[in-house]
């Protein structure tokens, strides 16, 4: 009965020839059989070392944060979905109308101008013009601009700055003939925020007849959507009578901005018409002659206003030289525009009304009224010209140097004569005159 506890447990002979025996003394155990049961032959093959169990920790460990991370963000895009299709629908279904439709202005026909024979002096015609919406070209809009310039007359830098001011709807023409239609047309698919519209442009009859009257008109600089309004003239000075309101039209757009349905539209109001004092033929005859005498004198410029003694209306008003009031008002090149500019004749320049001039003989019929109205004189009192006066050793001519001899009031007036009224002006041999003090007045 008496064993070494080495076969208990399967000791090898090599252990035991090595003195196992110096190590376990040798006595009975109790260990018997429970000892042998209880480790299993292939016990120590199936222990792994420690390294090998941290690594497959670390592994287990990774693979539950992967599957964490891919589970929160599932529920995140669960949520955003959930937000997309019910809490926000009606905010994306409202912007994909908006992208698949476009408001255009329909522009309002300013009211006619009228002369007082009733001859119509300012209309407006139908016309082509070509639109660029900023919002559809988005980068292209300065190439766009650019290809067109080569083209078609186009202002490229004052269209840079509109687009830079944010404007969206810029007019890049006003006056397109049909074959230059016809071509764009054919080329809006592969040019995208381009539009071609008709557009009212003022027509102006004698466009330079009544050019520093009427004026002429042109698109709002600061107005973000196409707006005429008048700039200079009458057109200016009653531009909210003369202005239409403007409507709109709603229609649906493929992806280059190119119009196929229009879903609504609300039509413009014209503006109110207007009638001038103007007379036609005294204002063409009035041009005519100043025109005339300005080239045959050659003379720098004239002007000729004529008025209505009993209302003060302006019957005619002309300054020469002129400019093409269509022009201006259609969109004048910049060499043209420039040209005016730099003639030392100013073309623009309203003589009528801007020039200080002195009064002249226009005064000689406030001094005769005044002198009758004070009984210093009356229609038959006469003095002789000599052709000129002297006060204080100082000579003041008559235009006629030689004189117009006895003349009276009717006389004077007929003649223009200087001499007559510096008389009955401020006195002279032996007329008392109206004097400073009642002139002043």
């Amino acid at each position: 009965m008496r064993r070494l506890i080495s076969d208990e447990i399967g000791v090898s002979d090599e252990i035991k020839d090595f003195g196992v025996n110096n190590f376990f003394p040798r006595r009975r155990t109790t260990l018997g059989k429970s000892l042998k049961n209880a480790v299993s032959p292939d016990f120590f093959e199936n222990i792994q070392p420690q390294s090998t169990k941290l690594a497959h920790n670390a592994t287990v460990w990774r693979a539950g944060l992967l599957i964490l991370v891919v589970l929160i963000g599932g529920l995140l895009f669960i949520a955003r979905a959930i937000n997309l299709q019910l809490m926000s629908s009606s905010y994306f279904k409202s912007l994909a109308a908006a992208n698949r439709t476009r408001k255009s202005v329909i522009l309002a026909e300013r009211g006619v101008i009228y002369s007082s024979d009733k001859q119509v002096l300012a209309r407006n015609r139908p016309a082509f013009a070509l639109e660029l919406n900023t919002s559809l070209c988005g980068s292209m809009c300065h190439r766009i601009v650019s290809g067109l310039a080569s083209y078609i007359d186009i202002d490229a830098d004052g269209v840079a700055q509109q687009i830079l001011s944010g404007k969206t709807n810029i007019l890049l023409s006003t006056d397109l003939d049909r074959e230059k239609v016809l071509f764009i047309e054919t080329k809006l698919q592969q040019l995208p925020g381009l539009s071609i519209l008709v557009y009212p442009i003022r027509n102006f009859l004698y466009p330079e007849v009544f050019a520093h009257c009427l004026g002429y008109v042109g698109l709002d600089d600061v107005s973000l959507q196409p707006k005429v309004v008048g700039k200079t003239g009458v057109e200016k000075s009653y531009d909210a009578f003369l202005s239409g309101i403007s409507g709109q039209s709603l229609s649906e757009v493929d992806s280059t901005g190119k119009k196929y349905t229009i879903v609504s539209q609300e039509d413009s109001l014209p503006g109110k018409d207007l009638q001038v004092y103007l007379n036609l033929e005294l204002s063409k005859k009035a041009y005519e002659l100043l025109k005339k005498v300005v080239d045959e004198k050659k003379a720098k410029a004239g002007v000729v206003v004529a008025q209505d003694p009993g209302t003060g209306g302006v019957l005619a008003l002309v300054s020469y030289p002129s400019f093409d009031a269509n022009k201006m008002s259609e969109g004048i090149s910049f060499l043209e525009y420039k040209k005016l500019m730099d003639d030392p004749a100013h073309p623009f320049f309203n003589r009528a009304i801007s020039a200080v001039y002195p009064p002249g003989s226009t005064f000689k019929m406030i001094t005769a009224s005044a002198a009758l109205s004070e009984n210093v004189v009356t229609r038959y009192t006469t003095i002789f010209d000599k052709g000129f006066i002297e006060v204080g050793g100082s000579r003041f001519n008559n235009w006629n140097l030689a004189g117009h001899g006895e003349v009276d009031m009717v006389r004077a007036i007929q003649v223009s004569n200087d001499t007559y009224f510096y008389t009955i002006g401020g006195g002279y041999g032996g007329v008392r005159g109206l004097g400073i003090e009642k002139l002043s007045s």
